[in-house]
Formats: C-alpha cells, sequence, structure tokens
C-alpha cells in the first residue's frame, strides 16, 4: 500500500508537469486550533484572510472561516441558514458586486452544469476580472475530463454527444 502511494503520487506530480504545473509539499511550523497545518496562514496576507478573499460561487451550505459565499437567496438558500454572503444570481448575467483585481481563489463546484451557457461565459468572465493576476479559478464539475478534451479539440458544439460517465 506504501509503495502504490508513492507510485500514485510520482503519477501524479508527473502529469502536473506535463500541464506546466509544479506540486511542492510546504513544510509548516503554522497550526490551528486542532493542530492542523493552516496553508491559508502561509500563502496569504492577513488582510485576503480578514476581508475573505475566496469565493465558493454556489456555496450552498458551505462554511470556511477565510471564504465568502456566493450564491442566490431563495426558497432553497437562505441567507440565515446556508450562510450566503453575497446574494447573486448567476442567471441575471449581472457583474459581480466584487473590485477588479482583489480575489485570491474563485470555487465553483457543480453549478455550470445547472446554468446556460451565456452566464457560464459571464461567470467566467467576471471571475479573470475579479481574480488577481496569479489568482486561482477551481471548477469542479461531473464529466469534466470530457469537457476539458472537447475545449482542447475546438470542439465545444460536440459536448452533448458524448455519454455521461457514472
Amino acid at each position: 500500500e506504501v509503495v502504490m502511494k508513492q507510485v500514485l503520487k510520482k503519477v501524479i506530480k508527473y502529469f502536473f508537469n506535463l500541464l506546466g504545473f509544479n506540486i511542492t509539499r510546504i513544510a509548516s511550523t503554522h497550526k490551528t486550533e486542532n493542530n492542523n497545518t493552516d496553508f491559508y496562514t502561509l500563502l496569504y496576507s492577513e488582510e485576503s484572510l480578514k476581508k475573505k478573499y475566496f469565493y465558493n460561487i454556489g456555496a450552498g451550505s458551505f462554511l470556511h472561516k477565510y471564504w465568502t459565499n456566493v450564491d442566490i437567496i431563495s426558497e432553497l438558500y437562505d441567507r440565515s441558514s446556508h450562510n450566503i454572503d453575497i446574494d447573486y444570481d448567476l442567471m441575471k448575467l449581472i457583474p459581480l458586486p466584487l473590485p477588479d483585481n482583489h480575489a485570491e481563489i474563485v470555487y465553483i463546484s457543480h453549478v455550470l452544469a445547472n446554468i446556460t451557457d451565456e452566464a457560464v461565459l459571464n461567470i467566467f468572465s467576471e471571475c479573470y476580472r475579479i481574480l488577481k493576476p496569479d489568482g486561482i479559478l477551481r471548477i469542479v464539475e461531473a464529466d469534466i475530463d470530457i469537457y476539458y478534451n472537447a475545449y482542447k479539440r475546438n470542439d465545444y458544439i460536440l459536448w452533448s454527444k458524448y455519454p455521461k460517465t457514472e
């Protein structure tokens, strides 16, 4: 099992290197109250942490001390029980109520498949606008590999022809 984990780590590092990314372990003495390494304090400024310049779009009930939740307040998600900080309807195609070039990370999980193409283009444009030049956009979607490969082939229109994987 230990050998398998080491092989898996090397394979993952190899593939990320092919994509131009470098995976590095960060040694830390920064500990939180649960004795876990708090990587946010290592990587980001006190201002970014205090002002929560980390945005979870379509957050639902997500809660993290450094993150700002962006979602629509509705019957399904109300502000008090779902920790919504910014009431934002992706389908309205309006700008995010945030300044340019200040977000450290924008995270979008299992949202894009549920909105129109126009809304996807709008939120991507808005993410680009609010992210710092070295900011991170993380997108999690089912079948993301199919979409990414179609994008690489400039084959967007054929996305619907690919079967869903389970």
